[in-house]
């Protein structure tokens, strides 16, 4: 345990103990009894308060404005229909809890209502989540059937499915699952924290009024009552245990907040100096010493027993991409495991994941020897694979054709493989699948049973992954609640055909890529046409190309412009569109103000890609570009493949150009050492 040392404590927002109902300016708003935050990080985000004695949800802008969102300063009950209510409808009374999803949208603690609600900035509505605005109690159900009394503090889990809530007046934590209604709505099912799934109404963990709980990657919840600070450990067979985060050299006298951050717990205690009041619980990642047996025959099944450090009741053991059963943790440095073998010989990742981090080994799976084979019986003699997939650190794994990167609020990244999305964690480096390998072209199944042939991969204001799916040639989205596919876009047929209609009545002709402009519209590039559909309608149209391949139209409405084989786009923040064309071996940009489109890098001439530094964009060749991208200090960064197998080429460079001036510079110059070497086909700027 550690202090963060030398702190100042500075006002951000509001005036020092003067209270009121005031936006504006940071410095000139006033708030009366703010007692929780949370952070948005997405473009439109900012800082979220419940501003608790005046009734309200108030944002802090990244401009540095405050503004109320919901509530109108006195309290107040609102009735919901299926529909939701309007934000300017919504009266709130004491709101003490606020968390934001991966899409930037809302729940709410509506503490003296005894109510959760789901805030939807899209739809500019509000749901009820769970409970009775009004009512108090402690039953368990889905939606209204529930009961709370005066929850407090919330925590949403790294995947958004799980909502944890203090009830503090009930001296109970609760758990909502995220799902949606018939209409579509959100909606939690709700249960209280046990010390066992199968008996929770006799085994109900108890505290002294919990105020504010955390939820870390596995689940395990932290929770600050008038005791101090406890860690509920979740472990895979349903059982819980309680323990106190307080250690020997670690004390609390009056924790009123906490956050989490990887392995590293971070509490705010109010009852010591100033000096020491954030503290810091650094939890040990796991350490594998020794695994016995290191083998395992095929269609074996074996118990395995690993003696390291640092294991933990909630502690989870992945071999070969999938979950193993039956693990028991003997005490901090022994586990046993059991381990049904694969079909086929190979090595196996092995990854111990606690709170604290993970630690990784191998296991083989092995033929039999000929020795010990029955009269008929088969064996593999050489051969086989070495795993590199799901459930490893995003280092080890290996990729089947990656075509694109992105990441979301949470800085997880997903991969566009050829069959498949994968996710790595931010926080673990896991990487997993979350859609695709699977056999289903059904709508409404899970992601992970879809058959996918990716195209290209995007994510929307709500959190949901977008889905360009060469099965079909249609737009397929991923329902980041549930986690079902459906199509809202393509399928009928493979011609463009539709404009003017709804997204579900359109056909396309080879997708290359999609994205999502300022406004939520999806952008869809064709390879002779760029398409939108509109957020607020689902009316597809054409914004650019006229559907023959060839370079022309510059200097001139995009509609009636033509591309010359468009490959990849991206935008910037002032919603430009960047089109990268291989066959003309240009890049290209449609100003969002004048939807006139221009050249802004290569002339289509090869013969002038040597010696391109430091020269004008489009005074300069560029061999073959493949992808692009825009920082948000407005400089273009261009990834220019020159070919597999050919290291005399004058590109295979990641080239950057500044579009206020129109100078290109090689970022990443070629190294004619690798014959195979080429950038990426397509990548992403972190922030």
């Amino acid at each position: 345990m550690s202090y963060l040392e030398q702190i100042t404590l500075k006002v951000f927002a509001g005036k020092l103990e003067v209270a009121g109902n005031k936006n504006g300016k940071v410095k000139e708003a006033l708030f009366a009894g703010p007692t929780a935050i949370s952070v948005d990080n997405t473009n439109k985000g900012g800082l979220y308060v419940t501003d608790t004695l005046n009734h309200s949800i108030r944002k802090i802008g990244f401009n540095k404005q405050v503004e109320t969102i919901i509530g109108k300063g006195t309290p107040g009950i609102s009735r919901f229909t299926s529909k939701g209510a309007d934000f300017d409808n919504v009266l709130l009374n004491s709101p003490r809890g606020v968390v934001t999803d991966n899409g930037g949208n809302l729940y709410i603690a509506d503490t003296d209502n005894h109510a959760i609600y789901y805030a939807d900035f899209s739809l500019k509505q509000v749901f009820l989540l769970a409970g009775k605005p009004g009512e108090s109690g402690k039953d368990d159900g889905m939606g209204n059937e529930a009961k709370f009394h005066r929850p407090s503090g919330m925590a949403l889990s790294n995947d958004g499915r799980l909502l944890t809530v203090a009830d503090e007046d009930n001296n109970r934590v609760r758990l909502i699952e995220i799902l949606r209604s018939n209409s579509g709505a959100p909606i939690g099912k709700v249960s209280t924290l046990a010390r066992s799934k199968a008996t929770p109404t006799v085994t109900e963990i108890s505290f002294n009024r919990p105020q504010a709980v955390g939820i870390d990657g596995l689940n395990n919840i932290y929770v600050i009552d008038n005791t101090g600070v406890q860690i509920v450990t979740r472990s895979q067979d349903g059982f819980s245990e309680v323990a106190s985060l307080a250690q020997q050299d670690v004390t609390f006298n009056k924790a009123i907040s906490l956050t989490l951050k990887g392995s590293e717990v971070f509490v705010l205690d109010n009852g010591v100096a100033k000096s020491e009041a954030l503290k810091v619980v650094s939890v040990g990642g796991p350490e594998i010493i020794t695994v016995e047996p290191d083998t395992i025959n095929l269609k074996e099944t074996k118990e395995f027993v690993i003696k390291g450090k640092s294991f933990a009741p909630e502690t989870q053991v992945i071999v070969g991409g999938q979950l193993a059963q039956s693990v028991s943790v003997i005490s901090a440095e022994e586990l046993r495991f059991r381990v049904v073998a694969p079909k086929v010989p190979g090595k196996l990742t092995l990854s111990v994941l606690t709170r604290g981090g993970l630690a990784q080994s191998t296991l083989s799976a092995v033929a039999k020897s000929a020795s010990e084979l029955a009269v008929g019986e088969i064996t593999t003699l050489t051969g086989g694979t070495i795993f590199t997939g799901d459930g490893a650190k995003a280092t080890d794994s290996g990729l089947s054709i990656p075509s694109k990167v992105i990441t979301d609020s949470r800085d997880n990244v997903f991969i566009a493989e050829a069959l498949r999305i994968r996710r790595i964690d931010s926080n673990t480096r896991v990487i997993t699948t979350v859609a695709g390998g699977g056999s289903s072209f059904e709508d409404g199944v899970l992601a992970t049973t879809a058959a996918l042939s990716t195209i290209s991969v995007a994510i929307n204001k709500n959190g949901n992954l977008v889905v360009a799916d060469g099965i079909g040639n249609r737009i397929r989205e991923i329902d980041a609640l549930t986690n079902t596919i459906t199509t809202i876009a393509g399928g009928n047929g493979f011609i463009s055909s539709g404009d003017g209609g709804p997204a579900e009545k359109a056909g396309f002709r080879d997708i290359q890529d999609i994205a999502f402009d300022k406004n939520g519209n999806l952008l869809i590039l064709e390879a002779t046409r760029l398409r939108q559909i509109n957020a607020k309608t689902g009316v597809i149209n054409t914004i650019a190309g006229n559907g023959k391949e060839k370079f022309a139209g510059d200097n001139g409405v995009a509609t009636q412009a033509s591309f010359g084989l468009a490959f990849t786009l991206a935008l910037d923040d002032a919603n430009n569109i960047f089109i990268c064309e291989i066959s003309s071996e240009r890049v290209r940009k449609i100003d969002a103000r004048t939807g006139i489109i221009t050249t802004v890098a290569g002339n289509s001439n090869r013969d002038s890609v040597n010696g391109r530094n430091a020269k004008l964009a489009t005074q300069v060749g560029l061999f073959s570009p493949s992808g692009i991208v825009v920082s948000p200090e407005g400089q273009l960064f261009i990834s220019d493949f020159g070919g597999l197998g050919t290291k005399d080429s004058p590109a295979n460079e990641i080239l950057q150009v500044d579009l206020k001036t129109g100078i290109l510079t090689v970022k990443v110059p070629k190294i004619s050492n690798f014959a195979t070497l080429s950038p990426g086909v397509n990548f992403t700027i972190g922030r």
